[in-house]
C-alpha cells in the first residue's frame, strides 16, 4: 500500500516539480498551478498522514479516547504535513542558492502562502480520508465489519489489562 503512496508523491513531483518551474513569476499562471500544487500536496498529505495513522496505529485510530484521537487527527496531522512543507520550501531555497538565482521562490510572500496552502488543504485531505472511510464502512462486507468489531473488542480487552496493571 506504501508504494502506491510512494507512486502518487512521485507523479506530483515529477507534474510539479518539474514543469515551468523556472518560468513562474509572482502572480503568473504558472505561480497559480504552483499553489495549486502545494494545495494539493497538503491534500495528499492530510490523506496520507491519515492512512498512516490507521495502518501503524490502529489502537490510536479507532478508539483511544475522544480527545486524543480528535488532537491527533486535527493538530497533528496538519502540523506534519505544515512541517513536511516547511521542509519543502527549505530544498526550493538550497535550490536556488545552489544556481545563484532565485528561481524556485518568488520571495517570503510565496513562501508563506505555500506553506500556509498546505496546512489548510491538508484538513481537506482529513475530511476526504473521513468520507472515504464512512463509505467504505457504509459499504464494505460484513466480514470487514466482524473484524473491525472484534479488533474493537481486542482494544477494550487490552485497555481493561492496562487498567488492571496500573
Amino acid at each position: 500500500a506504501y508504494l502506491f503512496w510512494l507512486a502518487i508523491w512521485a507523479i506530483v513531483y515529477l507534474i510539479w516539480g518539474q514543469w515551468k518551474y523556472h518560468t513562474a513569476e509572482f502572480g503568473s499562471p504558472e505561480w497559480m498551478f504552483d499553489n495549486i500544487g502545494h494545495a494539493l500536496g497538503g491534500i495528499l498529505g492530510g490523506a496520507n498522514g491519515m492512512y498512516t495513522l490507521w495502518y501503524l496505529f490502529p489502537f490510536l485510530y479507532y478508539e483511544r479516547g475522544r480527545t486524543l484521537r480528535w488532537l491527533v487527527i486535527y493538530i497533528v496531522v496538519p502540523m506534519v504535513v505544515g512541517f513536511l512543507a516547511i521542509v519543502f520550501e527549505g530544498i526550493e531555497m538550497a535550490h536556488d542558492f545552489q544556481n545563484y538565482s532565485t528561481q524556485l521562490q518568488k520571495g517570503g510572500a510565496d513562501t508563506t502562502i505555500d506553506i500556509i496552502l498546505a496546512i489548510v488543504f491538508a484538513y481537506a485531505g482529513v475530511a476526504l480520508w473521513h468520507g472515504y472511510s464512512w463509505i467504505r464502512k457504509r459499504w464494505s462486507s460484513e466480514a470487514t465489519q466482524e473484524k473491525i468489531a472484534e479488533l474493537k473488542m481486542r482494544i477494550g480487552l487490552l485497555r481493561e489489562k492496562e487498567k488492571q496493571i496500573k
